[in-house]
């Protein structure tokens, strides 16, 4: 299945679960405007079985996040390279600017 989910019908974390579960997926690629940790957590039980079968899974997220789920992002990969320099600068301090460049 390919095509906008608006949630209205059918609803996203339905449809991912599905292809979570199908043992014929090996990639899953989606594009959502928001991305937070809480509902990537709802589907953890799927996603890690997925992830342990060798599968592979892409977003693209909207522009902005919010600051928990941009300090979970950091954390579970170590590596802060998944948020543009204009992202950090829209999310933190310049306090926490100054220290994350020179942790960097």
């Amino acid at each position: 299945m390919s095509g906008i989910i608006d949630n209205r019908k059918v609803k996203l974390i339905d449809v991912i679960k599905a292809y979570l579960k199908d043992l014929d997926v090996e990639k899953i690629y989606i594009a959502v405007g928001y991305f937070y940790i809480s509902g990537l957590q709802k589907l953890y039980p799927e996603l890690k079985d997925f992830m342990d079968r060798g599968g592979e899974i892409y977003f693209i997220i909207g522009n902005s996040i919010n600051r928990k789920t941009y300090e979970d992002l950091v954390q579970v990969y170590k590596d802060l390279s998944i948020a543009s320099s204009k992202q950090r600068a829209d999310i933190l301090g310049n306090d926490d600017k100054n220290d994350l460049i020179e942790k960097t």
